[in-house]
């Protein structure tokens, strides 16, 4: 028995830590941005940083999370998701485009984000 624990535990824990970060949830009017502080309210321009062992860092916009990564260092592990600015699903950064449209952002940058319809580049 105390071997089936210990091969339990063992399984636990290999499986924990070779996980791939995912998105957080983003509590909309709730949980505020780590660049300028304001309240989420839109998922759909929102961006998140994911990274093993911390806590995730939220944005509500693009801008500012190209403002607190240009003063950063992000470490290897870490994943950026962002919001595709249709349908508001999670898209790794490295799958999405991010284009300048004449659209309404929080901070006012028009940056949104898509998938990309082809591989990573």
């Amino acid at each position: 028995m105390k071997a089936v624990v210990i091969a339990v535990a063992v399984l636990c824990l290999c499986s924990c830590g070779s996980a791939p970060p995912r998105p957080e949830t983003i509590r909309t009017g709730e949980d505020a941005c780590a660049q300028c502080r304001m309240t989420i309210l839109s998922l759909k321009t929102a961006a998140q940083l994911v990274a093993p062992g911390a806590e995730p860092v939220f944005f509500d916009d693009l801008r500012c999370l190209t403002d607190y990564r240009a003063r950063t260092k992000l470490t290897p592990d870490a994943v950026v998701f962002v919001a595709d600015h249709v349908t508001g699903e999670w898209i790794d950064e490295r799958d999405a485009v991010i284009t300048r449209a004449h659209e309404q952002t929080p901070m006012g940058s028009g940056l949104i984000a898509s998938r990309r319809t082809s591989g990573r580049k």
